[in-house]
């Protein structure tokens, strides 16, 4: 073989060599799950203290901004899927339209009577002026019937949409108010554990990790279609978008 020959097969050798070689060919030959796994998707693996500081960051952003108490902000915030700066634009264009929507007020004004304060509509009993409470309904109750009320409705699991007392009205109770009437440590852990429950199950971003005795909580910005996540505590793997186990994307 000649020389030359000899010199071209060297070169042709070399150039094999750089271009299965080379640093920038081996970046493009890097996977990106996100174009070769139909399901991935990012998310994240928190703890309750880290969700409550989420959640709590939307409540005092929303209080702040249209000077509310954080109650009645867990209130709208419930109501709109804890998007706060969607509440913000609203109520600043029609505040009256924000608050009936998330059943703060009433649809229609409640019109009083003159016995509407002397006797209970619950108990049919005359307790002392000072002992009578409404919502922004204006339906007023005895402090022991409301009292009960809120017992029944919480042992029954219920909390951010425990509603007034009276016939077909869908005020709801923020949370001071239930908290104002209700004494029993017990019973006051137990709603706020159900509040938190319900504020994560409203979030659009949330899921708990259905895993038993789990305690941690997905976050994800995307829900729709079958998405798989793997729980950093448990490890179990869940479709986010329905809280199931994994399952086939359809």
């Amino acid at each position: 073989m000649s020389a030359e020959s000899d010199m071209e097969y060297s070169d042709n050798d070399g150039d094999d060599y750089d271009y299965y070689g080379g640093q920038d060919d081996c970046d493009m030959e890097a996977v990106d799950r996100s174009k070769s796994d139909p399901e991935y998707f990012q998310f994240t693996c928190l703890r309750v203290e880290e969700v409550e500081k989420l959640l709590n960051e939307s409540i005092e952003l929303l209080s702040n901004s249209l000077q509310i108490t954080p109650s009645l902000a867990k209130v709208m915030l419930h109501a709109y899927e804890w998007n706060a700066q969607e509440i913000i634009k609203k109520y600043n264009e029609n505040p009256n339209e924000v608050l009936v929507y998330s059943c703060v007020k009433p649809r229609l004004p409640v019109v009083q009577s003159s016995t509407s304060r002397s006797i209970c509509a619950v108990c049919a009993t005359t307790p002392p002026i000072n002992n009578y409470s409404a919502l922004a309904c204006g339906h007023f109750f005895c402090n022991e019937c409301w009292a009960m009320h809120f017992e029944v409705q919480i042992m029954q699991g219920v909390s951010n949409t425990i509603q007034c007392m009276a016939q077909d009205c869908e005020v709801r109770a923020p949370e001071d108010f239930v908290l104002s009437h209700v004494t029993k440590p017990a019973l006051r852990e137990r709603y706020q554990q159900f509040m938190f429950k319900d504020h994560v199950k409203s979030h659009p971003q949330l899921r708990f990790c259905p895993g038993p005795n789990c305690q941690w909580i997905y976050r994800a910005w995307v829900r729709e279609g079958a998405r798989r996540v793997e729980c950093q505590g448990c490890e179990m793997l869940t479709c986010f978008s329905c809280g199931a186990p994994h399952h086939a994307p359809y």
